[in-house]
């Protein structure tokens, strides 16, 4: 099963504006003949509402068809021949699929025993240049949460908490890697900021935020800024304000996904 997810179809210098939406199971699901058809019916309905990315991952962790069986325990030969895996439907290599937006690094990478970022930011120096070896012509991002560090002390502040500062994780210097192509966001406004915290003072955090980031993808970065992960677990009319604020000020593309805890997004 080929999964075409629409993408890529830059010509010059015209910009790719996109909305997108976070499936993460498909791997597993596409795996299994029973639950096949779910896939399908995933991307008929992208399609009908607009959507034109896919984010879905590249791995499985857990015990069940497991590319990660526990902690620092890979299937490595997996993940060494990704890029140059001949899709067995179109017989086109990955690394040379036009239907692949971009590879993603990581997701939400922090390093809590080492928070200058030093141990954070090596590690994605190596990584993108290794992808990048294998597969010059894709995109690549590194999908942070977008938190300021050390290298920006004067934007900590624009951090949802002190805590979010203090992981390893630097938004400004973690961009600045050869081979890193846009930059990603993350923004969870009910699960970041405190207890008890207003619909009012969430929303503008939602626009400080974003406006933080749009301001410095473009001046400080000179790059696309994605907010490639967004979402809002409360009742409907609050859900929807906080979808029409991040809409009102968009970006590169947008990205949404479902954050309740303990609950997958429904198929």
């Amino acid at each position: 099963l080929a999964l075409r997810t629409y993408l890529y179809n830059i010509v010059g210098d015209r910009p790719f504006y996109f909305n997108g939406f976070n499936s993460y199971a498909l791997m597993v699901l596409v795996a299994d003949s029973s639950t096949r058809g779910h896939v399908t019916r995933v991307f008929q309905q992208a399609v009908a509402v607009g959507l034109t990315v896919c984010r879905t991952w590249g791995f499985r962790d857990g015990r069940s068809m497991a590319l990660q069986k526990s902690p620092s325990i890979y299937d490595e030969n997996v993940f060494e021949n990704m890029l140059t895996r001949v899709n067995t439907h179109t017989n086109v290599m990955y690394k040379d699929d036009p239907t692949i937006f971009a590879w993603e690094l990581i997701n939400e990478p922090q390093c809590r025993s080492e928070p200058t970022g030093n141990t954070t930011q090596a590690w994605i120096e190596e990584m993108a240049l290794h992808v990048k070896s294998i597969d010059p012509d894709h995109l690549l991002e590194v999908r942070t949460e977008g938190y300021y560090g050390p290298s920006t002390p004067t934007r900590l502040q624009d951090n949802p908490n002190i805590y979010s500062g203090q992981l390893g994780t630097d938004f400004i210097r973690n961009h600045r890697v050869n081979g890193i192509d846009f930059a990603s966001v993350h923004m969870y406004p009910e699960l970041w900021l405190p207890n008890g915290t207003s619909l009012e003072v969430q929303l503008q955090f939602v626009q400080s935020w974003m406006q933080a980031y749009i301001a410095d993808a473009e001046g400080v970065l000179g790059m696309p800024v994605v907010f490639t992960e967004f979402g809002f677990c409360s009742n409907s009319t609050s859900r929807d304000q906080f979808l029409q604020a991040v809409y009102a000020w968009g970006a590169a593309g947008l990205g949404i996904v479902q954050p309740c805890r303990g609950r997958e997004p429904a198929l």
